[in-house]
Formats: structure tokens, C-alpha cells, sequence
């Protein structure tokens, strides 16, 4: 019996391309189930019993500790306006406006408080943390340069600093943070500059409401037509009263007088 032909050439090289192309399809499999990055997967020093694929527990494998980046369990941090994986510890900024309402509300920290009032992207929660703000400069750098109104007004409303509401109300642009500033005021002299120069009547009112000054609040009332009716209703001193009835040109400004005598004696 003849012994089989030797193999060719060829049919060894073709045995050794096979070979190759195994060892090749082999390394790419373990690369699938352990390199994985561009997909969220972290890769950590691979456990031998995930050769050919991961036991994940949400997030987190449990035989190598790798972590993808989907099926985190989030719970919220308290006093902190972020939440945290309790699995892998992944840290975000919480997704869910209302439920970072409420958590921005039980913040207490002043620093976080700072910080999520001047850079936060959703102007509701810096709101919030601007009403929760106890430090007076900070609402002061708050209510100069914002450029949003809505947040300028809300750090207003926190003020007490009667030098830096007297700014406000003089500088600001828009009327409702001029207002809102005014409402804040309790100094005099201030609220007088207001009542006779400020170009927006309801401003000229809010401030006239809190003026004590009886011959100022007379003088209003013969000369701006507008809010003088106010005035009148502010006043206390009858012969200011009395004076104002003689002098006034406004037949309306005369029933208001009237009105504000029956006030004062309680009828």
C-alpha cells in the first residue's frame, strides 16, 4: 500500500491562513467583551468568566466591575442638587425639573446655594436657590449684573441693603425690577426721589404708599396729575389736606380730599 501524497505547497500555506484568521476571530470576540468604551462600557482588568460576555447588575458587571453607562439606580444626594448611582456612584445633575425643585429647596449649604444661582441652566431653579441666599452681597452682585429680569427681581425682593436698592431703582432698566426695588425701600430720601422723578407713574406710586413726608406728599398731589389722587390718600396732616382742597385745580383731587377727611374722623 502506497503512503498518502505529501501535502503541496499551497495546501499548507491555505492550513496556515486558517489558522491565523481563528487566532484573529478569537481576539476580536475577547475585544467586544472587554473593550467597549465607545459604547459607555469602562473597562476594568477582566475576569476570565467574562471571556465571552458580561453578568451585569444594572449598570455594574459583577464578576469584573466594569460599568456601562445605562440601568444606573439614581438616588438623590441630600442637600446637594445632584443624584448618585448606588451602584456604579456615577454623580449627574438631577434630570427631573420638579424633583430638583424640591431638592434645591432643602439646600442649606450657602456655597452650593451660590453656585446653583448663578450658573445653573434652568432659571426656575436659580430662583428658587436666590430666595434661599442669605448673603447680602451676593444678592447685591445678583440684582447689578444679571441679565436675566426675572432673576434681578427675585434677588431684589431678598435685599435689605438700602444702598444698593437706592441703586436699583435709580439704574435699572427695566421697570418691574425698579418697582420691586421700591417695594424694598423703607430709606426717605430715596423714596422722595422716586415719587417726584420717576418716569413710570406706578413706580411714582408704589413709592408715594410709603412717603411719611406730609408737605412732599402736598406738593404731589397739586402736580401729578397722574398719582396725585395717591398722595391725598397717604396724607395725615389736615392743614396739608385743607391746603391742597384750596389749591388744587382737579375737581377730582377735591372729592379725594373730602373722602380722606371722612377717613381720618372714622366714618
Amino acid at each position: 500500500m502506497s503512503p498518502p501524497p505529501s501535502p503541496s505547497r499551497h495546501h499548507v500555506a491555505r492550513k496556515h491562513v486558517e489558522s491565523a484568521a481563528k487566532r484573529m476571530r478569537w481576539k476580536i470576540e475577547i475585544n467586544r467583551n472587554t473593550n467597549r468604551s465607545e459604547k459607555g462600557i469602562k473597562r476594568k482588568e477582566m475576569s476570565i468568566k467574562c471571556l465571552f460576555g458580561h453578568k451585569w447588575d444594572g449598570c455594574k458587571c459583577v464578576n469584573c466591575d466594569t460599568t456601562r453607562d445605562e440601568w444606573h439606580n439614581w438616588l438623590i444626594v441630600e442637600g446637594k442638587c445632584i443624584e448618585k448611582c448606588s451602584i456604579c456612584g456615577k454623580e449627574r445633575r438631577i434630570e427631573n425639573k420638579n424633583i430638583l425643585c424640591e431638592a434645591v429647596a432643602k439646600i442649606t449649604d450657602q456655597k452650593i446655594l451660590i453656585d446653583v444661582a448663578k450658573n445653573d441652566e434652568d432659571e426656575i431653579v436659580r430662583s428658587i436657590a436666590i430666595r434661599q441666599l442669605t448673603d447680602q452681597d451676593v444678592l447685591a452682585d445678583i440684582a447689578k449684573n444679571e441679565t436675566n429680569n426675572f432673576l434681578r427681581s427675585t434677588a431684589v425682593e431678598k435685599l435689605t441693603n438700602q444702598i444698593v436698592l437706592a441703586y436699583i431703582v435709580k439704574n435699572d432698566k427695566t421697570p418691574s425690577v425698579r418697582r420691586d426695588a421700591v417695594i424694598a425701600l423703607t430709606d426717605q430720601s430715596t423714596l422722595i426721589f422716586v415719587a417726584q422723578n420717576e418716569s413710570d407713574y406706578r413706580i411714582r406710586g408704589e413709592a408715594i404708599k410709603k412717603l411719611t413726608d406730609q408737605a412732599v406728599l402736598g406738593n404731589i398731589a397739586l402736580n401729578d396729575g397722574r398719582v396725585g389722587y395717591m398722595a391725598v390718600q397717604t396724607l395725615t396732616d389736615r392743614n396739608v389736606l385743607e391746603y391742597v382742597q384750596k389749591n388744587t385745580k382737579d375737581i377730582g383731587i377735591v372729592k379725594f380730599v373730602s373722602e380722606r377727611y371722612k377717613e381720618l374722623d372714622g366714618k
